[in-house]
């Protein structure tokens, strides 16, 4: 069943056919309004993580990305199988990390778009479960790193870069609890790093990226987000000016985050308080993945 036909039974039910994707949208459109409307009267605006309305709020905002807005294409789209080859024994993702990949054409277009200015120093990759350091290395990308706390993810990428014959050094850190030791600070010309969708999180990632790039007009910071996806993306961007940073460009819904049942815990009953079938619970999230954009950040003058 197609994404169409699927929001187009879930939302206006078995019986009622969808005559076109305006009709869906009005009905998305509906829903959404509908949903937000009982965030009223809610403590700062927001349900609980918990309630079963916000990840139902959550996927139909992502359908919306999905129906109208596809991704960009890769440039260099013979690399895409070699690529999957590299990454076929990547470790799976750890909930213990908050690790979800985006999908290899989004890899590659992440890694594209960070060599576009052609740098000439170093390039960081802060949180690297994605494995960007070994699609730069595939682009011809010569001096990267990867800074991680998961050492299964360092371990991996270390022995794949061996078999590309490149040198990967690697970090073992905790953005959350450490500051860039010297091996970090202030070296990169690019960090790019894809961080936990809330502010705390997010601003200590940012910070500690900010911390590891070189003081100079060219260097860039690159980190993945997305305003339907974090509610207190608003708020993180009225930070980034503390961290003496600005923005110059975001790349629009430059990545596609598969989603995986794992992520949702208790999904019968969630699905039956939104009174759904779980396997029709189940059909969105395997149906609709997660965006994210790219936002390229600099030190302001």
């Amino acid at each position: 069943m197609s994404l169409r036909a699927l929001l187009g039974s879930i939302l206006l039910g078995p019986a009622r056919r969808v005559p076109d994707d305006a009709a869906l949208m009005y009905a998305i459109r509906a829903r959404l309004q509908k949903l937000d409307e009982a965030l009223d009267g809610e403590p700062n605006g927001a349900l609980d993580e918990n309630d079963p309305r916000t990840l139902f709020r959550f996927l139909l905002r992502m359908a919306r990305h999905e129906l109208s807005e596809p991704s960009p294409s890769i440039s260099n789209p013979a690399l895409l199988s070699r690529f999957e080859s590299l990454i076929q024994t990547r470790p799976a993702e750890s909930l213990d990390h908050a690790q979800l990949f985006i999908d290899t054409p989004s890899v590659l277009l992440r890694a594209e778009t960070l060599l576009r200015t052609r740098p000439k120093g170093p390039i960081l990759a802060l949180g690297d479960d994605d494995a960007v350091s070994l699609a730069l290395l595939l682009l011809g990308a010569e001096k990267v790193e990867v800074a991680d706390i998961d050492e299964r993810i360092l371990a991996f990428l270390s022995e794949r870069a061996r078999t590309l014959f490149a040198e990967l050094p690697v970090h073992r850190v905790d953005v959350l609890e450490e500051e860039p030791g010297p091996q970090l600070l202030g070296r990169f010309e690019i960090v790019v790093t894809d961080p936990p969708r809330s502010y705390d999180d997010g601003l200590a990632f940012i910070a500690f990226a900010a911390r590891c790039l070189h003081p100079s007009p060219s260097s860039r910071l690159y980190y993945a987000d997305h305003e339907d996806w974090n509610d207190e993306h608003d708020r993180l961007v009225g930070a980034l000016r503390g961290l003496g940073l600005e923005l110059v460009e975001r790349h629009a819904n430059l990545a596609r985050y598969p989603l995986i049942e794992a992520w949702i815990p208790s999904l019968e009953d969630r699905a039956s308080a939104l009174g759904l079938t779980a396997d029709a619970l189940r059909s969105l999230i395997r149906s609709i993945p997660a965006r994210s954009h790219l936002y390229e950040l600099r030190f302001r003058v």
